[in-house]
């Protein structure tokens, strides 16, 4: 949505002091550019400590205000149409805001979306680690076995500088 244009007449009033025959001057015409607020504000991703916000470029806007929870203070000052919010508290509620600056300040009202962060990841002790590849090791130790007898095959014929093929059927069907 583009910006809007607002004509305004005003009549100013000049002081007597100023000896002039008329007390009123003449109109002064003025324009007031009001912004549109950012459309489209998304939740792009999220994280158990961070966010990512995304919104529509606002035609005019020289940069974009971010703000986390009351509009007192923006936790950044973008360009861009995205960014990331870090820092945050997991699996807790958030109102995200983004305003639109025009380059001479005008500012436009608050676009705010409700993002809520997920949830921290279990952490495992180490015996719960142990007890799991523990479980994986009866179907991993067949194959494992057939790679150290391969390898240990290959080391062997190595050393005796014989080409590895030869040494595996040569010396076995002897």
């Amino acid at each position: 949505m583009p910006p809007h244009r607002i004509p305004y007449s005003v009549t100013l009033f000049v002081p007597p002091c100023l000896n002039t025959p008329d007390p009123l001057s003449p109109p002064a015409t003025f324009t007031i550019q009001s912004v549109a607020p950012p459309a489209g504000l998304r939740l792009v991703n999220r994280a158990p400590d961070a966010v990512w916000i995304a919104w529509d470029q606002v035609p005019g806007a020289a940069r974009y205000l971010v703000y986390r929870g009351d509009l007192a203070d923006p936790v950044a000052v973008t360009s861009e149409t995205a960014y990331k919010l870090a820092g945050l508290t997991p699996e807790t509620a958030y109102t995200v805001g983004v305003v639109a600056e025009l380059p001479d300040g005008n500012r436009s009202a608050p676009a705010q979306l409700e993002v809520k962060t997920l949830a921290a990841p279990e952490t495992a002790a180490p015996g719960e680690l142990v007890a799991t590849a523990g479980a994986y090791l009866n179907d991993a130790l067949p194959g494992m076995l057939v790679l150290f007898g391969a390898g240990a095959a290959f080391i062997i014929a190595r050393a005796a500088r014989t080409p590895f093929a030869r040494f595996l059927f040569t010396r076995w069907l002897r």
